[in-house]
C-alpha cells in the first residue's frame, strides 16, 4: 500500500499552467461584485464555510479549499474483498468540474477482507499533512523564477454512512441512536423487532462539545479524531454524507429521467 503526499500532488497542480488557472476559481469567486446577501449559490458561501473561513487570517489567490472523503468498494459481486479509499475533493475548482472523477485526488487504497483495524493510523498521517499545509502552506519556485505561495485548507469530511462514522465515531448506523449529527432516537413498530422510524423531524444538532465528551449514552463509540483540529469548529456541520447512502438516493436521477425525453438517433434532450 502506497500513500500519496497531498503536498506533492497540489504543488504539481499549481505548477501546471492549465490546472493552476482553474484553481483560481475560488479566488475569483471571492472577488465577485455585488454578491447576493443570505443566498447560498455555491458551497463557498455556505454558512459553515463562511464561519471557518473567518478564522483564516489571510487568503492568497493560490490558496485551496478541500474536503476529505472516505469510501469503501468491492471488486466482485460477492464482496469477498473490501477496498478502503481515502480521497480529496478540491473545492477550489468550479462546481462543473470539482465533482468529476478526474479532478479528485486519490491518496491511498487499503486492501483487505475487511476494513483494517489500523485505519485511524492511516487517517492520522493524512490529517497531519493537511494540518501542516493549512498552517504553514508551501512555496513553489517556477523555472521563470516566479514564486507561488499556497495554503491548503480542509473544510469538510464525508463519505458513505460507514465512512462518516469513522470520522465522527457517533451513532453506528444500526443503533437506535442512528443519526450521526443530531439527537434523534429510532422507534420500533408495534410488535416488531426489526425496522425503525424516526418521529422527531426537528431534532437538535449535536455540538462540537458532544464529540469531545463522547458520551456513550448519546451513541458515541469513542472520541472523533477530528476534535483535535480547529477545522472541526462546526461539529456535525463539517460532515458530508454521500447521496447514495441516504434514504433519498437516486431521487435526482429519477426526476431527470421523468422530465426528459431523448430524441433518437441524435439523443437530443427535450424537457417537459
Amino acid at each position: 500500500m502506497k500513500m500519496m503526499s497531498l503536498g506533492d500532488i497540489v504543488s504539481r497542480l499549481l505548477a501546471n499552467q492549465n490546472t493552476g488557472a482553474e484553481l483560481k476559481y475560488r479566488h475569483e469567486y471571492d472577488k465577485r461584485e455585488n454578491p447576493e446577501q443570505n443566498v447560498t449559490a455555491n458551497f463557498l458561501t455556505a454558512k459553515n464555510t463562511r464561519r471557518l473561513r473567518a478564522t483564516i487570517t489571510s487568503r492568497g489567490e493560490n490558496d485551496m479549499a478541500t474536503a476529505l472523503f472516505h469510501d469503501g468498494f468491492v471488486t466482485t459481486k460477492r464482496g469477498g474483498r473490501l477496498f478502503t479509499m481515502i480521497h480529496v475533493m478540491v473545492l477550489s475548482y468550479t462546481p462543473q468540474k470539482r465533482y468529476k472523477d478526474e479532478y479528485l485526488i486519490q491518496l491511498c487504497i487499503l486492501p483487505g477482507k475487511k476494513k483494517p483495524a489500523s485505519f485511524v493510523s492511516y487517517l492520522s498521517v493524512i490529517l497531519a499533512d493537511l494540518h501542516y499545509l493549512s498552517l504553514y502552506g508551501m512555496v513553489l519556485k517556477m523555472p521563470d523564477n516566479q514564486i507561488i505561495r499556497s495554503k491548503v485548507h480542509y473544510l469538510d469530511f464525508g463519505g458513505g454512512t460507514l465512512g462518516v462514522f469513522e470520522f465522527s465515531r457517533a451513532a453506528y448506523h444500526s443503533s437506535v441512536l442512528v443519526c450521526q449529527t443530531c439527537y434523534i432516537r429510532g422507534v420500533h413498530f408495534d410488535n416488531r423487532s426489526h425496522g425503525m422510524y424516526f418521529p422527531d423531524s426537528n431534532a437538535l444538532l449535536q455540538t462540537r462539545q458532544d464529540y469531545l465528551e463522547d458520551d456513550p449514552d448519546l451513541g458515541f463509540l469513542g472520541r472523533s479524531i477530528l476534535t483535535q483540529f480547529d477545522v472541526f469548529v462546526g461539529g456535525p456541520q463539517s460532515l458530508v454524507f454521500d447521496e447514495l447512502q441516504t434514504p433519498g438516493r437516486g431521487v435526482s436521477s429519477e426526476l431527470y429521467r421523468m422530465l426528459t425525453v431523448s430524441l433518437a438517433p441524435s439523443n437530443i434532450k427535450f424537457f417537459y
